[in-house]
Parts: C-alpha cells; sequence; structure tokens
C-alpha cells in the first residue's frame, strides 16, 4: 500500500515539475476552470476527488464582457401602476414594443413609453392625486428633483409604489385601472350650503367632476358651484380646520387622515376634526354634511 501511494505521489509531482519545466508555463498548475487557452497537465485528488490541474497557454485572457440588462417601462394615465419589459441583453431590443403591448392588453389606447433603462433601477411613486412620477435611481441629484417635484405643495411625500430594476418584468393585470372621485361645493361662502357633492368609482376624471358639479348645481339653484378635492383611486377626508370647512385626498384613508392633520398643524388652527371619509373606488353620488359630519 505504501509503495502504492508513494508511487501515485511522485506521479503527481512529476507531472507538476514537468509542467513548471515547460518553456510556455508562466505559473504554477492550478485547478482548471475551463477557461480559454487552458491546458491540463496533471491530476490530484482532493477530498477523494480527483481533480484536473491547468496552466495557462499563452497571456492571460481578458474576463467576459458583463452581460448588461435593458428594459423599458410603459404607463397610462388611468392607471395605478405601470409595466416594465426588462431583462433584455443589448439595447437594440423589443423592450419598448414589449412593454407598450403589456400595457394596452389591459388598458387599451393611450399607453407610452415612460423610462428606457439598462443595469439599474426605476423608482416609481405616486402623488395625493394618485398620479405617478418616476425617477432613475442611478442619478440622485435627479431623484431629488423628482420627489420635489411629486409632492409639490403638499404636506406629505409622495409614496413610494415599486422599485423595479433592468432584469426584471412587471405586468398588472386590469385591477390597476383607476376609479375616480371628484367633488363640489358652491364657491360663494354668502351662498354656501355646508355640503360637498361627490361622485365616486367613476371612469375618468372628466366623469366625476362632471357628476359632482351637476348634483351641486341642482341642489343650489342660482348659485356658482366649483370643483373641490378629487383622486384616483385614493381617498376623500372632509375636516374642520378650525371653524372652516375643508376637504383633502390622498392614496390611502391613512395617508388622507394625515395629510389633514398636517395642514391643521401647518395652519395652526385651534381644532381639526376629522369627518367621514370616501373612496374613489365605491361608485355612488353622495352628499357630505359638514354640520352632521354625515353623507346622504
Amino acid at each position: 500500500m505504501r509503495t502504492l501511494i508513494q508511487t501515485f505521489s511522485m506521479g503527481i509531482c512529476a507531472l507538476v515539475l514537468a509542467a513548471i519545466a515547460q518553456p510556455g508555463a508562466a505559473q504554477s498548475p492550478y485547478p482548471c476552470s475551463n477557461a480559454p487557452g487552458e491546458r491540463v497537465v496533471g491530476m490530484t485528488n482532493s477530498g477523494g476527488v480527483t481533480v484536473p490541474l491547468c496552466v495557462q497557454d499563452g497571456p492571460p485572457q481578458p474576463p467576459p464582457p458583463p452581460v448588461t440588462t435593458h428594459a423599458a417601462l410603459a404607463w397610462h394615465p388611468d392607471a395605478s401602476d405601470v409595466w416594465v419589459d426588462g431583462n433584455w441583453n443589448g439595447p437594440n431590443n423589443g423592450a419598448q414594443e414589449g412593454a407598450l403591448a403589456m400595457c394596452a392588453r389591459v388598458m387599451g389606447e393611450g399607453c407610452v413609453v415612460g423610462a428606457v433603462w439598462n443595469d439599474s433601477s426605476q423608482q416609481i411613486y405616486r402623488n395625493d392625486r394618485g398620479e405617478l412620477w418616476i425617477a432613475w435611481t442611478y442619478d440622485k441629484a435627479k431623484v431629488a428633483q423628482v420627489e420635489a417635484e411629486c409632492q409639490g405643495k403638499t404636506v406629505l411625500p409622495c409614496e413610494k409604489v415599486v422599485k423595479i430594476h433592468s432584469s426584471y418584468d412587471r405586468d398588472p393585470g386590469p385591477e390597476v385601472r383607476k376609479r375616480y372621485l371628484g367633488s363640489a361645493w358652491v364657491a360663494d361662502v354668502k351662498q354656501d350650503d355646508g355640503k360637498l357633492y361627490i361622485a365616486s368609482g367613476e371612469p375618468s376624471l372628466a366623469a366625476a367632476q362632471t357628476k359632482a358639479m351637476a348634483a351641486c348645481s341642482a341642489a343650489n339653484p342660482g348659485a356658482t358651484c366649483e370643483a373641490a378635492a378629487w383622486t384616483g383611486d385614493g381617498y376623500l377626508q372632509p375636516y374642520f380646520l378650525g371653524e372652516r370647512a375643508v376637504s383633502t385626498a390622498h392614496t390611502s384613508s391613512k395617508r388622507a387622515a394625515q395629510a389633514a392633520k398636517a395642514i391643521c398643524k401647518r395652519e395652526k388652527a385651534k381644532s381639526c376634526t376629522l369627518q367621514k371619509q370616501y373612496s374613489a373606488r365605491e361608485p355612488g353620488l353622495f352628499v357630505h354634511d359638514f354640520l352632521s359630519g354625515r353623507s346622504r
């Protein structure tokens, strides 16, 4: 047994030494990695496993180029999410057509390409009215600019929806089609009846605002009505800012209440009384009575 082991060990050493002595070998043998230019010069045993040993013929080969991933994003003004066709391996790809086709399957006409990028991510935001904004995360200055523009003059920062890398797809279904809520009240405070007229669950902002204005005008003949707060897929929060009846909207019930409280704090109101909320996804015509805090 000892003779066999000694013979095997001497054989391995001989192969290694022979490889080192060859004119073209510029380094010691190493476990083969299947890289271009490798040449097998021997074998070794590692933990009971036979491992081939190699040397590199000629200069070391450069590493293969990194795999890049390209993507395109499509969106629609009446959608609460986006569509992404990603993981393409070159700039001349079908990502834009793919993203538009994904969007069109759900939304029909009106889809547009919102971003084309590679090897990085896009951050999607949603503002208080449910509108979407896009920021390329590679450009920190642009991210800060988009966040500021998205928030505008509202009291809460925009909601972060999703961060999407170029190596991924995103294909939401029909649930992302927005439902709109519009509201109206009497423009002249001297003629104000203390009510807010609300139309919700509508397929477009125009439809919601038209119905809310019509309800206000029908209840107040001779008075001029004006549009009030609106949202796509969000919540309307009527409240008293001190003694003044007002309303605001945001993307969720929680954020709508937070926004109202933040406005009260900013205005240094002596009191802040939140009332019944209304969801844009609940269809119906409602008349909110500020005096009672209820609707009919």
